[in-house]
């Protein structure tokens, strides 16, 4: 059964580079918003997603919960249920799978050191979130991922090996303390 949708979808991106004795800072800023013109549900696939290579290098691929979702544990709802935008319902020993976000916020930054004429390392700092509604003073947290990388040029893009580390891992949520990401071309 088709319900139609109406929305508006606001993203912004700024990304800089300094050179740096010799490196290259990089750093980018990111943030988006979906405005729902007529109180319908977003679509799960128009939604934002952190997490993995693109964003927060330190977390699996789009597997962000967002700050304002609420777990429920085997049907027991939260005491705080009044604060949650959304609650998701976890299974009992049970993996929370992200339905995305209405707004995000992101700031990456690397430095770029140089090993030789084709072949770079990175050190990366990126920090962000993800809610379903604007964020308030109360809900307005930032989850951080930082690590490692090689970067190899290519005549297509650089390619990048990444090591990412959650710093503080969400237990409830089964976060991974650290994670690999492969990609090709750079922020």
């Amino acid at each position: 059964n088709f319900e139609p949708f109406s929305y508006t979808k606001i993203e912004t991106n700024f990304t800089g580079y300094i050179p740096f004795f010799g490196a290259t800072l990089a750093f980018s800023a990111r943030g988006g918003t979906i405005l729902n013109t007529d109180n319908s549900a977003i679509p799960i696939d128009e939604r934002y997603y952190l997490g993995g290579r693109d964003t927060l290098r330190g977390y699996v691929e789009g597997t962000i919960i967002p700050q304002d979702v609420c777990l429920v544990y085997d049907n027991k709802p939260p005491s705080n249920l009044n604060e949650c935008a959304e609650t998701l319902i976890i299974e009992q020993d049970g993996t929370p799978v992200s339905r995305g976000g209405n707004t995000f916020a992101l700031l990456k930054s690397e430095l770029r050191l140089p090993l030789g004429d084709k072949l770079s390392l990175g050190l990366f700092l990126d920090m962000g979130n993800l809610w379903v509604k604007q964020p308030t003073s109360n809900n307005l947290r930032w989850r951080f991922g930082t690590g490692a990388g090689i970067r190899y040029k290519t005549p297509v893009g650089a390619l990048a090996l990444d090591w990412g580390i959650n710093p503080n891992p969400r237990e409830e949520y089964n976060e991974e303390q650290s994670n690999v990401h492969f990609s090709v071309g750079l922020f």
